[in-house]
């Protein structure tokens, strides 16, 4: 989780660009969910936290859900396929793609700022 924190305060150290990292990642969790998350996130630590958070109650609830968001974020069958041959635990596997997808959500947001 530390590695996704330092990931955010070195690469979204603007806080209108950190705000619009946190609507990419509410759009995409509502389309590909229909939860609304995100809500109360001020800092790269709760960022980090609750997307964790919610990819872990995904994982625990609905499979196809969970699926369903590396679709909407653009995430590679392959990428997640790769770590599942890992052989992680499931915090370890959760980690790793909470990193991939802010990785992914802050391209996005470059692209869009042409960064």
């Amino acid at each position: 989780m530390l590695e996704a924190v330092q990931y955010l305060e070195k690469n979204v150290e603007n806080r209108e660009l950190f705000q619009q990292l946190l609507l990419q990642l509410q759009k995409d969790f509502l389309m590909a969910t229909q939860l609304e998350v995100f809500v109360q996130v001020d800092t790269a630590a709760e960022m980090v936290n609750e997307l964790y958070r919610q990819l872990l109650r995904l994982v625990e609830t609905d499979v196809s859900k969970f699926s369903s968001l590396f679709y909407r974020i653009d995430i590679s069958e392959v990428v997640v396929e790769e770590l599942q041959l890992r052989g992680l635990d499931l915090e370890a596997y959760l980690q790793a793609l909470t990193i991939i997808i802010l990785k992914r959500e802050w391209q996005k947001i470059c692209f869009r700022n042409k960064l």
